[in-house]
């Protein structure tokens, strides 16, 4: 999976994080590869719908925790698409106050 290009890559880091390359070299198959567009639209923002989507896929996947595990580590307002079950809102009002952007941490004082 790393040999995706950068440009195409849901972060615009060039690789996929290490547990999933690692993952997928021992033969577990994340259940959202191939649909990289549903989870990662092209703009960064997707419809509900296709959240939903992404997210129904999530609950069948055997990475889904490590997954989420990683995703709620990462700075929240960098890593958009669904990632782990949840939307980048989502880990947004999960993340730590501090690395909320400051537009919400006003809005929710």
């Amino acid at each position: 999976m790393s040999a995706r290009t950068p440009t195409t890559h849901p972060t615009h880091w060039g690789t996929w994080p290490a547990w999933l390359d690692r993952a997928t070299a021992d033969g577990i198959q994340p259940a959202c590869r191939g649909a990289t567009a549903l989870y990662f639209p092209g703009d960064g923002k997707g419809t509900m719908r296709a959240i939903q989507q992404a997210k129904a896929i999530c609950g069948t996947c055997p990475l889904l925790a490590t997954c989420r595990d990683w995703a709620l580590q990462q700075p929240a307002r960098w890593l958009y698409g669904v990632w782990g079950g949840l939307s980048q809102y989502e880990r947004i009002a999960l993340a730590p106050r501090n690395d909320q952007p400051d537009n919400l941490r006003q809005n929710h004082n």
